[in-house]
């Protein structure tokens, strides 16, 4: 998986990613691994990774999932309730 920005070129101002939150989303844990909150600075978006196979610890392959679109503008950091 690679960022591709919605510029042409990256110059200053122009990056990604942008904060990456590691978070369970229940209480008490019934996961192995963490979800990963992930603003795409730049690129007007922020996602939510989950892993493919939770109970396998030598699997830590991500599902990438689109969460918020913004129409332009960068995305700064992101938080969530638990």
């Amino acid at each position: 998986m690679c960022f591709k920005p919605n510029v042409p070129e990256i110059t200053e101002g122009n990056g990604s990613p942008g904060r990456a939150r590691s978070m369970y989303p229940k209480i008490p844990v019934d996961r192995k691994k963490p979800m990963i909150l992930m603003t795409g600075d730049d690129d007007n978006n922020a996602y939510l990774f989950d892993a493919v196979k939770d109970n396998d610890p030598e699997d830590w392959t991500y599902t990438k999932h689109v969460i918020f679109q913004a129409n332009e503008g960068t995305v700064g950091a992101i938080s969530y309730l638990t």
